[in-house]
């Protein structure tokens, strides 16, 4: 019992000894018990070889940190951002084509996702963030343009919000390792 404390070992000795003596466990059974228990012959330690000193790894190059995984990630997302803002503000400026080119935008992204979803799924994924961004603002400027008031707008969201309640259902079906790597 090498993997036992030198103090661990003497109180389970002394613990047979008492049975032993009390006549808990035969003569033979405490024996057996103690040389299983028995600390080994004390020999000198083996002495530690001293490890090897391994140099320092060399600093990545810049080429290399840019284009390590999460830099990758950060400019994905950085692009994306980029991407809404600047259909938000494209669509607040130009009123008679803010309609066709976010739809056609959005068509691109779409498009572009489920081409990239086995080849690149990061990318794909980043593409679908987009895409459902832009619908958002989509449905937010056919609103604006059909000027929907009162209750009517009220059930317009409502069926926007269960429109994309199904999309996302559906995506998050497609991109379950994504969705399920970030919990």
């Amino acid at each position: 019992m090498d993997e036992l404390e030198p103090e661990t070992q003497k109180i389970i000795l002394q613990e047979i000894e008492k049975w032993r003596k009390e006549r808990l466990i035969s003569d033979a059974g405490a024996a057996a018990l103690s040389r299983r228990y028995q600390p080994p012959a004390s020999q000198p330690a083996p002495q530690p070889l001293p490890a090897a000193v391994v140099p320092p790894a060399p600093r990545p190059s810049l080429m290399q940190t840019l284009t390590s995984e999460s830099s990758i990630k950060t400019f994905l997302y950085l692009g994306a951002f980029f991407v809404l803002a600047s259909a938000f503000i494209l669509g607040m400026l130009l009123d008679f084509l803010r309609l066709p080119i976010l739809l056609i935008t959005d068509f691109l992204f779409a498009a572009a996702t489920f081409q990239q979803r086995k080849r690149l799924p990061q990318a794909s994924f980043i593409l679908w963030l987009v895409t459902t961004g832009l619908a958002w603002i989509i449905f937010s400027v056919v609103a604006d343009l059909l000027n929907l008031q009162g209750q009517i707008i009220s059930l317009y969201w409502l069926a926007v919000f269960f429109l994309l309640t199904a999309v996302f259902v559906i995506s998050i079906w497609l991109y379950r390792s994504r969705f399920f790597s970030l919990a």
